[in-house]
């Protein structure tokens, strides 16, 4: 009896000795996301012209919209940003519908570049992206051509991470994914009860609220939504796994036309490729189900991806005096 006695607390101590050493989780913030994102994917877009296209030399000064160099589709370009410096582009795009305007690296460069596209006036932004290309370089794919044929570039650099060097080219695409059916709160996809598994994706799913009311940093993905009904005393789990190097992040909601002022949970601790837990219990006060809405996002704009969504409700029994509400809840 005393040698079982003396190997638990030996077991013990040294369990207290591993919790102590133990290293402390990472505290998430914006720029520590923001690095994981970077460290996360290297495998970004590459432009086929770059391995047959006459390449064009950067006429400097092109520094603001007026001096912009003038290129077209079909053009690749070396070009250089260093720290403080601005580079613009006036894409003659009239011939196609859709383009594909990308940096890439010149000679094993590395350059963290940032793509910026503007309309004709120079001012409208149509999209811009820092990390969707090969390694830092950035990349935008399926532009909507505006009606007068003219796209403005313009590249600078996120960081001073690496070389001046980048490549820009311009080359027809195809066009943008279609959005998913669900990509609107109010084309929510119905779930069956509260303990279901779903498979989504934010794929071509656009961008459609200013959350920060509930996450921290604000997710600027595409978001896609669902419509779940959750009984009185129940505790709602939805566990988000991503596919790739996507990041989801997760929110509930109960007024579709104000979803920042309805928000009741959201999610966004885990990182790049990482699991994400969501946690809701019904307490309401008329002890009634409630309809919520659940949106799932991505942290990263440029970075869209698949993911499975699990759901499950379990009766939560109160600390005090149970009410008749949450005992007839049960059955």
């Amino acid at each position: 009896m005393l040698v079982r006695r003396r190997g638990a607390l030996l077991l013990a101590l040294v369990s207290l000795f591993l919790v102590a050493t133990a290293p402390l989780a990472e505290a998430t913030t914006p720029d520590l996301k923001l690095q994981r994102a970077k460290q996360a994917d290297r495998d970004g877009y590459s432009p086929s012209l770059l391995l047959r296209a006459a390449q064009i030399a950067e006429v400097e000064p092109n520094d603001i919209p007026a001096d912009a160099q003038e290129i077209a589709v079909g053009d690749v370009v070396d070009a250089g940003v260093p720290d403080g410096d601005v580079d613009w582009f006036r894409i003659d795009a009239s011939t196609e519908t859709w383009v594909a305007v990308s940096t890439a690296p010149i000679d094993g460069s590395v350059t963290d570049t940032v793509l910026e596209l503007f309309e004709s006036d120079g001012t409208s932004l149509i999209a811009t992206d820092d990390d969707a290309g090969v390694g830092l370089y950035s990349a935008l794919t399926g532009i909507t051509v505006p009606d007068d044929g003219v796209v403005y570039a313009r590249i600078t650099r996120f960081s001073s991470v690496g070389d001046d060097a980048y490549r820009l080219a311009v080359e027809p695409s195809d066009a943008p994914p279609a959005p998913p059916v669900n990509d609107l709160p109010e084309t929510a996809e119905v779930l069956e009860g509260c303990n279901v598994v779903v498979q989504g994706t934010t794929v071509g799913a656009t961008n459609q609220l200013d959350v920060l009311a509930c996450v921290n940093p604000d997710a600027l993905g595409g978001d896609v939504y669902y419509q779940v009904e959750v009984p009185y005393s129940y505790q709602l789990t939805i566990q988000i796994e991503p596919d790739g190097a996507f990041d989801p992040a997760a929110y509930l909601f109960a007024d579709p036309t104000d979803p920042a002022g309805s928000c009741v949970a959201g999610i966004d601790e885990a990182f790049t490729g990482e699991n994400e837990t969501l946690l809701f219990t019904n307490e309401s006060a008329d002890e009634l189900p409630v309809t919520l809405y659940l949106a799932i996002d991505g942290w990263d704009p440029q970075r869209a991806g698949s993911f499975s969504a699990a759901l499950s409700c379990d009766f939560v029994v109160d600390t005090g005096d149970e009410s008749f509400g949450s005992l007839k809840a049960r059955f």
